[in-house]
């Protein structure tokens, strides 16, 4: 009986765990673009190329991993979860842009009303702070640029 009792607890366990990975694997809500120029994450800069986005755990929606499909560029970066009015038609990744300068703003899913935009780094902090003092405003000035990303891993 006691073996019963045994086997019978170590195999729910076991169910248990997989169960926990396809629940990650079902919500890690990632998608993938292309940028076809160098940008900033956080305090690292991430040459041009393809990449994905994804949650780091499931349990923690608010830090993010962007990967090179080459696996060399990596960044775990934390987010901010605003509201959108709608939900969208596509995903986006939104960069601020200052100069030749851009940098990660902005995450927006198709599959979600939700969007999540990332800190200021002290980098990008610099540059409004430049465009502020008035030094070359036209190559200061923020713009935005928006890549269409697709969802799936």
């Amino acid at each position: 009986m006691k073996k019963i009792i045994i086997r019978t607890f170590a195999v729910l366990s076991l169910m248990a765990s997989f169960s926990t990975l396809t629940t990650y694997a079902q919500t890690a809500g990632g998608i993938r673009f292309e940028a076809p120029f160098a940008f900033t994450v956080g305090n690292k800069t991430l040459p041009a190329g393809k990449y994905s986005i994804q949650r780091l755990k499931s349990d923690s929606p608010e830090v993010l991993l962007i990967r090179g499909v080459d696996n060399r560029s990596v960044v775990n970066f934390t987010v901010m979860r605003n509201h959108l009015s709608n939900e969208l038609e596509v995903s986006k990744v939104i960069f601020s842009a200052y100069g030749d300068k851009r940098f990660l703003k902005k995450i927006q899913y198709d599959f979600s009303n939700a969007s999540y935009e990332l800190p200021k780094s002290s980098s990008e902090r610099e540059m409004i702070k430049k465009a502020r003092a008035g030094k070359d405003n036209l190559a200061f000035a923020e713009t935005t640029l928006e890549v269409i990303a697709t969802s799936g891993q």
